[in-house]
């Protein structure tokens, strides 16, 4: 014992080799370079991250400012077309011409102001410049005042026609409307409306027939005012954001150098409510006023640091500020720093022990220890990985994982197989170079999507091959990784070619018979031939412009091809007779109408057609039949049809009359909206008349021969494909 110790105190750095005394001071050196390259690296990330999330900012302010100002010219579309209407130009010229040769007669202007009227009402309704009439509704000498609304005014300011709903053309509105340029379109900004809610007006200015867009041809001005909360604010919100705090905001220049808020805040905060000195310099919107399309971390009304960028709108004094917590924006990349810096200071730690190690000699044995246990969990991990290569090489479906860059990092023998490489060449391939780019630029979308927000996904594809089209369900399984291996995901490929094949196989069945239905019906009656090729073209047109799913487009279009089905029971001379119809009759002709859905009862659909069917003939305020089903209890498929059918029906010369001319059965059908009728449907079928060409399809299909008429009609068109 006192030799050990003798032995111990005499110990000097002497005693220790040349060659270790090397090794230790190089580890030394290696340990502060790598603190020093570690500190670095993690600031040069976290740069990165900032100017990703000025990238990122910059791109969701472009879409909220891009959909701001869209929104903005889609008002004054609205107005700029009603101003263009020939019959408006000329009244107003008219009524304050001085010319005795121009003026009309009496009963003439009250005619067109009848037409201009409703002209009014209805692009009031279509454009959302209507609201409610504010004020007690009692029968007594105490007017209502409306809030939003559309007007013609002369040269003088003074109202020739207005919407029912128009609010007082005077105070602050009248003010703003006479200090706008003459023959320039003119806004006025947001302020809050006769009903206290945030209001704005537009101002297009009416010229001459056949002048100039000048002011000495300037006639009046068609002003519109409506509320924006419903049309403007919800455009600020972003779908499918998984950010808590990012916010777009509309802020403008105060008095007394300050900032006010023009649209709602996340905090509950009402619109034209908050106004906040600027003059600090820290706030998060002055900022943004001040130096549109820059990116700074500020101070927003809250109190609370946010990243915020800026962009200027040239009408009007706003500005978009788009911003979010930087706490929250920065969480996933602190916490990624945190890791990374963690597993610095251990692999720190870790040179340290390795420094003790190599200085004490005696921690040869642990090494050796060490080295033993780690061979029997290598031996045991090798044993797994057997037991998953068997396993998973049993599987028909390809099994494979990838990086998020799409580097492979595992595959099973049917993966393997198909893409036509070794097991051992696969490893570290791109899946560009394996699967193809069609097919690696839609799976890594998807991939991406997993591995950030760390759900599985399941999808369908269809790809081009050789053999045709082949569809695969995938399933994409996250991979969350750790400090030694990247986050990936997990992909299990099925071909289901076949499957879908069937699929198809069984609606154009489907649709072959409805075609040989449709034919047999429309034959039996010669004055309603093709009656539901044209029911199809105006119901399918109404869809388009309600934007309805492809299920629902789908169920539109097949109820409307058999909507007339029910013909098959009523007799010949009914449907030919040339005189009015009896009772009798009518009550005939009703229950074919019904019949549409029984007849097609012992038909298994993939979409709600019998259910579409059964509806048709409900009405909206619940006096249809057969069930007495009321508003939205009525799919959108049968009300759709049900506008559609009514006013083909109404343009269609029958055996007992001839057809009503298009603008008539047009208001015919506007005035039954909300009582037999979905009014937005009603408003989506006069749109696509007069606006998107529908008035001219269906003149120039009724001019069509009956094989032609067939070849447009898309039903028909997916049967001969």
């Amino acid at each position: 014992m006192a030799e050990s110790n003798l032995h111990e105190e005499s110990f000097s750095l002497k005693d220790i080799p040349r060659s270790v005394l090397v090794a230790i001071s190089g580890l030394i050196l290696l340990l502060g370079l790598s603190v020093y390259l570690l500190v670095g690296f993690i600031d040069s990330e976290r740069q990165r991250d900032l100017r990703t999330w000025q990238t990122r900012l910059g791109i969701i302010a472009n879409n909220h400012f891009a959909t701001v100002e869209d929104w903005i010219d889609r008002q004054f579309s609205d107005l700029t077309g009603l101003a263009s209407n020939a019959s408006l130009q000329l009244y107003a010229q008219r009524l304050q011409s001085k010319d005795e040769d121009l003026p009309m007669p009496a009963d003439v202007a009250a005619v067109e102001g009848v037409y201009l009227k409703n002209l009014f009402e209805v692009s009031a309704t279509r454009g959302g410049f209507t609201g409610p009439m504010i004020g007690p509704d009692v029968r007594a000498n105490v007017r209502r005042v409306g809030i939003a609304g559309l007007a013609l005014l002369d040269m003088s300011g003074q109202p020739l026609i207005a919407t029912s709903t128009m609010p007082p053309l005077s105070g602050r509105l009248a003010d703003e409307i006479a200090r706008l340029p003459k023959a320039e379109r003119g806004l006025i900004d947001i302020h809050l409306g006769v009903a206290g809610t945030p209001t704005m007006g537009f101002v297009v200015p009416v010229f001459a027939v056949h002048g100039e867009s000048s002011a000495s041809d300037q006639i009046g001005s068609i002003v519109g005012v409506k509320e924006v909360g419903k049309g403007l604010y919800p455009l600020l919100r972003q779908r499918g954001s998984t950010y808590e705090t990012a916010e777009a905001m509309l802020v403008r220049p105060a008095a007394d150098n300050a900032v006010e808020y023009l649209s709602p805040l996340r905090d509950g905060t009402p619109p034209l409510k908050l106004h906040l000195a600027a003059e600090a310099g820290y706030l998060a919107a002055a900022f943004a006023i001040d130096s549109p399309g820059s990116f700074a971390g500020r101070q927003d009304y809250r109190n609370h640091t946010v990243f915020v960028v800026g962009r200027k709108l040239a009408a009007l004094p706003w500005t978009l500020a788009y911003k979010i917590d930087q706490a929250e924006a920065l969480s996933a990349s602190d916490a990624r720093l945190k890791r990374i810096k963690g597993f610095g200071l251990l692999l720190i730690m870790f040179v340290l022990v390795v420094l003790i190690g190599v200085f004490r000699w005696a921690s040869s044995i642990k090494v050796k220890r060490s080295l033993v246990e780690l061979q029997e969990s290598l031996t045991r991990n090798q044993n797994l990985a057997i037991f998953l290569r068997v396993l998973t090489d049993s599987q028909p479906a390809e099994i494979f994982a990838v990086t998020g860059e799409g580097k492979y990092t595992f595959a099973n023998r049917a993966a393997v197989d198909n893409a036509g490489m070794d097991a051992e060449d696969i490893m570290g391939k791109d899946m560009f170079n394996v699967v193809g780019p069609v097919k690696a630029k839609a799976f890594a979308k998807v991939n991406e999507q997993v591995i950030e927000a760390q759900e599985p996904q399941f999808r369908t594809y269809g790809f081009e091959s050789a053999d045709g089209e082949k569809t695969y369900r995938v399933s994409h399984l996250p991979l969350r990784g750790d400090p030694d291996h990247p986050p990936g995901v997990l992909m299990v490929v099925d071909d289901v070619t076949g499957l879908f094949s069937e699929r198809k196989r069984r609606e154009k069945s489907m649709r072959q018979l409805a075609r040989t239905l449709v034919t047999f019906i429309d034959e039996k009656d010669p004055y309603s031939m093709l009656h539901t090729v044209f029911v199809v073209e105006a119901a399918l047109g109404i869809a388009g412009e309600l934007d309805l799913s492809d299920a629902d487009v789908a169920t539109v279009d097949f109820t409307a091809l058999t909507v007339n089905l029910g013909k098959v029971f009523v007799p010949r001379e009914i449907l030919l007779k040339q005189t009015d119809l009896n009772e009798q009759e009518h009550e005939a002709i009703a229950e074919s109408q019904l019949a549409s859905a029984e007849l097609l009862g012992g038909v298994a659909f993939d979409l709600p057609v019998r259910e579409a069917l059964s509806q048709v003939w409900e009405h909206w305020d619940g006096s249809g039949r057969p069930q007495g089903l009321r508003g939205n209890e009525i799919v959108i498929a049968a009300r759709v049809v049900a506008v559609a059918h009514a006013f083909v029906g109404m343009v269609s010369q029958r055996a007992y009359r001839d057809s009503i001319a298009f603008g008539q059965a047009s208001e015919m059908i506007i005035a039954e909206a909300d009582r037999k009728y979905d009014r937005r449907v009603v408003m989506a079928l006069t749109h696509y008349l007069e606006n998107r060409g529908g008035k001219d399809i269906l003149e120039r299909l009724a001019t069509m021969e009956k094989h032609d008429i067939l070849s447009q009609l898309s039903i028909f068109r997916a049967i001969d494909g």
